[in-house]
C-alpha cells in the first residue's frame, strides 16, 4: 500500500495543526500590533486636529479684541469674569457689532430712564459696557429701551446697582460687548482637561479635550514678559500673547505633546473703499519723480510705505529710500522724507526682515554686480524711519548673487537669494543678535529665477524664466522648518516679471509681459496655487486677468474712464498723460493696507491703486498668528478684516 491511500499518520497531522496554530498566532499579534498603531495613529490626527482648531480659535479671537471700544477699555484679561488672576485663564472683549449710544443727559442709576442717541441699536437682554472719558468701564444689561431712552442694571454687583458714576459730562458710552472666555475644567473621562470656550448669549462648548496644561505669557514690544496679574494695568503696553498648550493623545505609548502659538494684538489697520461690485483698479495716487523705483515695501504696524530706488544712473550714483504716507493722496510726490546711502549702488530687490526677531522693521536691498553682488541691511534710525541716520551694514561681496533676481525670508527667518548667474538658489542663516552667515547653496535649477514672495501659506513663490514663457514655482518647508525641492506650480503664457501678495485675499498677482508685447496681470489664488498637478498634464483653468496696461493707458488717452478711477478731473487729464504714458511695468508691490502699487522703471514713476473688491467698506488689519512648534502645522500669518469703527471710537 501506498503512502497515498494509507493517508497521514496521526503524528503528522498533529505537527502540521501545530504548525498552523503557530503561523495564526503570529498572523494574529502581527494584526493586534497593526491595530494598535492604527488607534494609536488616529487619536494623533485626532488629538492633533482639535488642538490646530483650538489654537485658531484663539488667534482669530486674540485679533478681534478691542475692535469697536475705543481707547481706555482693556479687552484682554488673564482671568474669567469674577475670578481671580491666572496664567490658564483668558477673558477677551469686543464689539464686532459696532452698536454705540451715547448718554445725552442725567445720571446712570438702575432702572431709571436714560436718555441715549442710539438706543434702538440695542435689545432688551443685551449684554453691554459702559465706559467714558476718566476710562471706568462697567458690565451692565440692557432692561428695556424705546428709540430714545434705555434702563439698564449692572452686572457685576449682585443688586443691580452701579459701582461707578457714570454722568453726560464725562462723556459716557454704552458699548455693545461680546466676551469670550477661555479656561480649563475638570473632564469626565481620563486625567486631562477639556478647553472650554465661552461666549456671551452662547452655550459654552468643548474646544479639545485630553490637555495637560494651558499656558498665556503676555509679552510687550521688546519683547519682555508682563505678569498676568499687571496685564489690566499695563494693557498699553501688552503687544503679544504667547500660548502654549499640552496635551496627551489617549493611545499611553504615545508621549505628551506641545504647541506654542504666538498672536500679535497690535494689527496695522487703515480704511479702504471697495466700491464696486467688480474686481477693478482705482488709481489714488501717482508719485513721480522717482528716479528708477524698483520697490514698495511698508511694515504691517506703520503708516508709511517705503519706495526703494536706483537714482538717475544706477551704477554711479548712490540708491535711496523716500519714505512717504501712505493714505495721502496727491497728484505727484511731495517729499516727506529721502534719505541716500553710498554704500548701495545698482539694487535690484528689496525686503523688509521679519517682523519676529533682530531683524524687524530691517530694510533689506540686493545690488547687482557684473561679478559681485552684495546684500546690504539698513536699521531704522531712533525713530523707526530711514533717514541719514540710519545705520548701514553690508554683507560680504560674492559672486553667488552678483545678479539677484529676487529676495524673501523664510517662514525659519533665513533670508533666500534667487541667483541668475549660478541658476540655484541661496540662503543666508543669522544668529541670535541678527549677524549673517556665509551664503549656502541650497537648491539648483534649470532656467533663471527671478522675483520670490512669500505665500499666504507660508511657503515661498518665485517666478522660473524659460526663453520666452516663465513658470511659477514653490518651494515648501517641511515640519522642521526646511525647504524641500521646489515644485512647477503653474505655466504663464508670457513672461514672469513681478509677484506681489494680496494681504487681504491672500491670493498672489503676477505680473507678465505677454507676447503681444502688453504687460497683464493675473490673480493667482489660493485655489489656483492648490490646484490639478501640472507636472502630469492635468488640465486646469488659466488664472483671470484683472489687468491690462495696453487697455488702461489707451482707455484714459481716448478719455473712456469713470471718474471714480482717476485722482483728478477729467479736464487735467491732458496734462497727465505725458506722466502716464508707461510702455513697460517693472515690479507690483502690496502695502499692509491692501493698495497695490506698479513700478515702471523707465518712466520714473509708481502708480498707487486701491483694489475694488466684491464687498462693501472694510477696515484692513493684518495680525500675525505664528505657529513656533508643533507637528504637522506650518507657520502663518491670518489676515482679517473688520468693517469700518464706530464714529468717534
Amino acid at each position: 500500500m501506498t503512502r497515498d491511500e494509507r493517508g497521514y499518520t496521526l503524528l503528522e497531522v498533529l505537527i502540521a495543526l501545530g504548525i498552523t496554530l503557530v503561523v495564526m498566532a503570529l498572523v494574529a499579534r502581527t494584526l493586534r500590533d497593526v491595530a494598535r498603531i492604527f488607534r494609536a495613529q488616529s487619536d494623533l490626527a485626532a488629538a492633533s486636529s482639535s488642538i490646530t482648531r483650538a489654537l485658531d480659535d484663539i488667534g482669530y479671537e486674540l485679533t478681534l479684541a478691542g475692535q469697536g471700544l475705543g481707547e481706555g477699555v482693556v479687552a484682554v484679561m488673564p482671568r474669567v469674569p469674577g475670578g481671580e488672576v491666572s496664567s490658564f485663564a483668558l477673558t477677551l472683549r469686543s464689539n464686532p457689532n459696532l452698536t454705540a449710544g451715547y448718554l445725552t443727559s442725567g445720571l446712570i442709576e438702575t432702572d431709571t430712564e436714560l436718555a441715549f442717541t442710539g438706543a434702538d441699536a440695542f435689545e432688551p437682554g443685551e449684554t453691554v459696557l459702559l465706559t467714558d472719558a476718566r476710562r471706568s468701564n462697567e458690565v451692565a444689561e440692557v432692561v428695556k429701551r424705546s428709540p430714545l431712552w434705555m434702563k439698564l442694571r449692572s452686572l457685576e454687583t449682585t443688586s443691580g446697582d452701579f459701582r461707578n458714576r457714570f454722568t453726560q459730562n464725562a462723556a459716557t458710552r454704552a458699548l455693545g460687548l461680546r466676551e469670550v472666555r477661555y479656561y480649563l475644567r475638570a473632564s469626565g473621562e481620563g486625567e486631562g482637561k477639556e478647553l472650554v470656550k465661552d461666549v456671551t448669549g452662547v452655550t459654552s462648548r468643548v474646544l479639545a479635550r485630553d490637555i495637560i496644561a494651558l499656558t498665556f505669557v503676555y509679552l510687550d514690544a521688546n519683547g519682555k514678559v508682563i505678569s498676568a496679574a499687571k496685564v489690566e494695568d499695563e494693557y498699553s503696553h501688552l503687544e503679544t500673547i504667547r500660548l502654549k498648550l499640552q496635551y496627551s493623545v489617549k493611545a499611553g505609548a504615545l508621549e505628551p505633546l506641545s504647541i506654542v502659538t504666538a498672536v500679535s494684538l497690535r494689527p496695522a489697520s487703515g480704511t479702504v473703499d471697495f466700491e464696486r461690485p467688480d474686481i477693478g483698479f482705482r488709481l489714488s495716487r501717482i508719485l513721480y519723480p522717482l528716479e528708477h523705483p524698483i520697490a514698495v515695501v511698508s511694515r504691517p504696524a506703520a503708516d508709511r510705505g517705503v519706495v526703494v530706488g536706483a537714482g538717475t544712473n544706477p551704477r554711479r550714483d548712490p540708491s535711496y529710500v523716500y519714505t512717504f504716507q501712505m493714505e495721502q493722496q496727491f497728484m505727484s510726490a511731495t517729499v516727506d522724507s529721502v534719505a541716500f546711502f553710498e554704500d548701495v549702488r545698482g539694487p535690484v530687490a528689496a525686503v523688509l526682515g521679519p517682523e519676529r526677531g533682530p531683524l524687524a522693521g530691517s530694510l533689506f536691498v540686493a545690488a547687482a554686480g557684473l561679478r559681485i553682488g552684495h546684500i546690504t541691511r539698513m536699521l531704522p534710525d531712533e525713530n523707526g524711519n530711514f533717514s541719514s541716520e540710519s545705520e548701514v551694514i553690508a554683507f560680504d561681496g560674492t559672486d553667488v548673487i552678483a545678479q539677484a533676481g529676487g529676495i524673501a525670508f523664510g517662514v525659519e527667518g533665513a533670508l533666500y537669494v534667487m541667483s541668475q548667474e549660478k541658476g540655484a538658489i541661496y540662503r543666508y542663516r543669522f544668529d541670535s543678535s541678527g549677524k549673517p552667515g556665509k551664503p549656502e547653496r541650497v537648491f539648483g535649477l534649470t532656467g533663471t529665477p527671478g522675483p520670490v514672495v512669500e505665500g499666504s501659506d507660508g511657503h515661498l513663490y518665485f517666478l522660473l524664466q524659460h526663453g520666452q514663457r516663465g513658470s511659477v514655482w514653490r518651494m515648501a518647508f517641511d515640519e522642521t522648518l526646511e525647504p524641500v525641492e521646489p515644485e512647477l506650480v503653474g505655466r504663464l503664457d508670457g513672461a514672469g516679471v513681478s509677484l506681489a501678495r494680496d494681504p487681504v485675499e491672500g491670493s498672489l498677482l503676477c505680473l507678465v509681459r505677454a507676447r503681444n508685447g502688453d504687460f497683464v496681470i493675473l490673480e493667482l489664488s489660493r485655489a489656483w496655487l492648490r490646484g490639478a498637478d501640472v507636472l502630469e498634464g492635468v488640465p486646469r483653468e488659466d488664472p483671470p486677468v484683472l489687468f491690462s496696461l495696453r487697455e488702461w493707458v489707451t482707455k484714459l488717452e481716448e478719455g473712456r474712464v469713470d471718474q471714480s478711477e482717476i485722482p483728478f478731473s477729467l479736464g487735467e487729464l491732458a496734462q497727465k498723460m505725458g506722466v502716464l504714458r508707461i510702455d513697460n511695468l517693472d515690479f507690483l508691490s502690496f502695502d499692509s493696507l491692501g493698495s497695490l502699487y506698479m513700478g515702471a522703471w523707465e518712466e520714473n514713476l509708481v502708480l498707487k491703486f486701491q483694489l475694488a473688491r466684491p464687498s462693501r467698506r472694510y477696515a484692513v488689519g493684518v495680525a500675525a498668528g505664528v505657529v513656533e512648534r508643533g507637528a504637522g502645522l506650518s507657520p502663518m500669518v491670518r489676515i482679517h478684516a473688520w468693517r469700518e469703527r464706530v464714529p468717534g471710537l
